[in-house]
């Protein structure tokens, strides 16, 4: 039984940290999104490429499917937020409430938030959450 539930939820941060890592540790992120381990979601990305430009190009190359946010996941980015007492405030860091959705949609699997180790306290104080970060999931995997 794995230590962490899979697959792996991508966040804003860890899609940054995989677009500047180095050629085997990006490839054990492509793999992964093949294989369906790693799930990175289109709000997510979209919001990815609009912060960080310079880096989305870097994986321009990379082809991947991004998965769709659905109701579900807002409602329980919504559920969240209100009964965490907004533990990241009510909008994130770019102001599209990136973290909340992404907290909303691991919580509707249960899956594996993947984060920056500066974020990862903050998605721990959500109950319920499994959170590591981007070099613990290399280490993982």
């Amino acid at each position: 039984m794995p230590k962490y539930p899979t697959p792996f939820v991508f966040d804003l941060q860890a899609i940054r940290l995989w677009s500047e890592a180095s050629g085997n540790e990006a490839q054990v992120v492509q793999s992964d999104l093949e294989q369906g381990q790693v799930l990175i979601f289109n709000r997510v990305f979209n919001e990815f490429t609009k912060v960080y430009p310079d880096n989305a190009t870097d994986l321009s190359g990379n082809t991947f499917a991004k998965k769709r946010v659905v109701e579900e996941h807002r409602l329980a980015a919504a559920a969240l937020a209100e009964s965490s007492n907004a533990t990241f405030g009510r909008k994130g860091p770019y102001d599209q409430c990136i973290e909340w959705c992404v907290a909303g949609i691991a919580c509707c699997g249960p899956y594996t938030i993947v984060t920056d180790a500066r974020r990862k306290p903050l998605y721990q104080k959500v109950n319920g959450l499994s959170v590591i970060t981007f070099e613990e999931y290399l280490n993982y995997r």
